[in-house]
């Protein structure tokens, strides 16, 4: 599956929402002063308008835009503080990346992995499930940190499989951890939480799954 590549905004450019927010804030006090100056207008000659209110209504607007000026120009440095990141993250194209807590689509290479070896375990297997979490594979592996190799057994060509480590110990415990996988960053785009990377395999991982990076 080819992945669109996202592109970088260009420098300086005001995003939409950023023109939103400033097309909304004149909308706003334009609104304001159609409304006042029809209160003027409109006023009862025998009872005009207080002009302690008058100049209470003027400063309440003005605390109000004050307001709204400040919150979007922090929305401006969000976007900025963005657009930053795209630009650190865009070096990472090309590199492979080791990814927690993700999948991994099986193309008939060995896939490699990664797990956190636990020193007290007296075993290590390796468990493989389907997208449906039905376990088609178990091997035992090794209790270290060195990068290993799943060979595909029991797996179909362009399927999603989910990696664990099962540890067992000398007292009977039995628990299990999600391992570190590796593919190859092929774009980087935003979203609501953040950066995110697309990755040849046509997946989608957010920055805090990329532990390490290499070529």
């Amino acid at each position: 599956m080819q992945v669109q590549q996202s592109l970088t905004p260009a420098p300086n450019a005001p995003s939409r929402q950023q023109a939103a927010r400033d097309n909304a804030a004149a909308v706003d006090f334009q609104s304001f002063l159609r409304l006042l100056t029809a209160q003027l207008r409109n006023q009862d000659p025998l009872s005009p308008l207080d002009s302690t209110q008058f100049v209470a209504q003027l400063a309440s607007f003005s605390t109000v835009e004050q307001l709204v000026s400040a919150n979007a120009r922090l929305d401006q440095l969000a976007d900025e503080i963005v657009g930053s990141d795209l630009d650190q993250f865009a070096a990472w194209i090309g590199h492979v990346a080791e990814v927690v807590d993700a999948p991994v689509r099986f193309n008939g290479e060995p896939s490699p992995f990664r797990i956190v070896p636990q020193a007290d375990a007296e075993e290590v297997n390796l468990v493989v499930r389907d997208s449906r979490g039905a376990e088609v594979f178990r091997t035992l592996i090794t209790n270290s940190d060195a990068v290993q190799q799943w060979k595909g057994e029991g797996a179909g060509t362009g399927e999603l499989y989910f990696l664990e480590a099962e540890y067992v110990f000398a007292d009977g415990r039995v628990t299990t951890a999600s391992v570190s996988t590796f593919d190859a960053i092929e774009g980087v785009r935003t979203t609501e939480s953040g950066a995110a990377f697309a990755l040849s395999s046509g997946l989608v991982a957010p920055r805090a799954a990329i532990i390490g990076l290499g070529r």
